[in-house]
């Protein structure tokens, strides 16, 4: 009888044992992740065949991971005072760094990526995750950002007002149809361009900051940078095969978008996008109507009067890009935005 309650007692100790060195330890789902911490003496303090949470939150230095066929970081999060990680050329596709707010630089570039959430990180300053697969990045809790390289992902937006410090922005090749630096005083080195960009300010108060050597900008589409000065961007940034030109101001005519979409009459725009053809449909027949089409600058490509009309079929000539049509008649009128593919 005492074995067997001495038996009983010994079983449960090792189960309670068990049970209490399973919470401890840092659930890696990831092999190849598992492997590559197992491996870091810095980080497996002990050497056994675990990663426990106290070793993971004492660890206060650079995790590097890259190149090693790893898909999933979770575990990642455990690392609270994780100050710099890579995980570089891996297939990652998601990542979260919400819960590792001591990071100050990342490098996650070369994964396949379609998330990142850095929104928790606001003692980051280096972020480089050029090749992935983003299609939107908030950025707007880095403030003390410095360096930031997205060349290479699929965004359609990046808005970089909220950070003032940042001194290297990287990117080119993405979706991006305007981009808007106006905030960044503080600007060294910009590489930028992309087939679908046509609107640029760089009129930050401070272009002296970028000297030739690090400005690298491409686009076939855009016809105008505004800047702070003319000449000086003129002499100094020099864009290969670029017949645009350089402007303090290159929005004179549309400077209130909110007054722009203020319907008087009804007129129905179609396709929209367009590749050149376009057809305007009224609402009924006028007597009068006067078309107006134009450019992201202010400039009117397109001017024609037409007398006792309700349907126009007319060709959009010039590059790809967006253009206001603006459609007057004897009772009103209306401006619609149209993009040429």
């Amino acid at each position: 009888m005492n074995n067997l309650f001495f038996s009983t007692i010994t079983l449960f100790f090792f189960i309670g044992l068990g049970a209490k060195s399973s919470a401890q330890v840092v659930i890696i789902p990831d092999a190849n992740f598992k492997a590559t911490l197992l491996a870091n003496t810095s980080i497996n303090t002990n050497s056994d065949t675990a990663i426990q949470i106290s070793e993971a939150q004492a660890f206060s230095g650079t995790m590097d991971v890259s190149n090693k066929g790893i898909t999933d970081l979770t575990g990642i999060e455990t690392f609270i005072a994780l100050d710099k990680l890579t995980c570089t050329m891996n297939s990652i596709d998601s990542l979260d760094l919400s819960m590792n707010i001591a990071l100050t630089e990342v490098r996650c570039f070369m994964n396949p990526l379609v998330f990142l959430n850095v929104s928790a990180n606001t003692a980051l300053t280096y972020l480089d995750c050029h090749y992935n697969q983003l299609t939107n990045l908030d950025l707007s809790s880095n403030a003390n950002l410095l360096y930031f390289n997205c060349f290479g992902n699929q965004l359609t937006s990046l808005n970089l007002s909220s950070n003032p410090s940042l001194s290297t922005i990287i990117c080119s090749n993405n979706q991006l149809t305007t981009l808007d630096l106006s905030k960044n005083s503080l600007l060294f080195r910009l590489h930028f361009g992309g087939p679908q960009l046509i609107n640029v300010n760089l009129k930050n108060g401070n272009n002296t900051n970028i000297i030739s050597s690090e400005f690298n900008a491409y686009s076939s589409n855009f016809t105008c940078i505004q800047v702070d000065d003319t000449s000086y961007a003129a002499t100094n940034w020099i864009i290969t095969g670029w017949t645009g030109s350089y402007s303090t101001n290159c929005y004179p005519i549309i400077t209130d978008i909110s007054e722009v979409f203020v319907e008087q009459i009804n007129v129905d725009v179609f396709p929209n996008p367009t590749q050149r053809t376009l057809g305007l449909r009224l609402e009924k027949m006028y007597t009068d109507v006067n078309v107006d089409i134009f450019n992201l600058m202010g400039k009117v490509v397109y001017h024609q009067n037409y007398d006792t009309m309700q349907e126009i079929n007319l060709e959009l000539e010039g590059p790809k890009g967006i253009y206001f049509i603006k459609v007057q008649t004897e009772e009103g009128e209306t401006t619609i935005k149209v993009l040429k593919e």
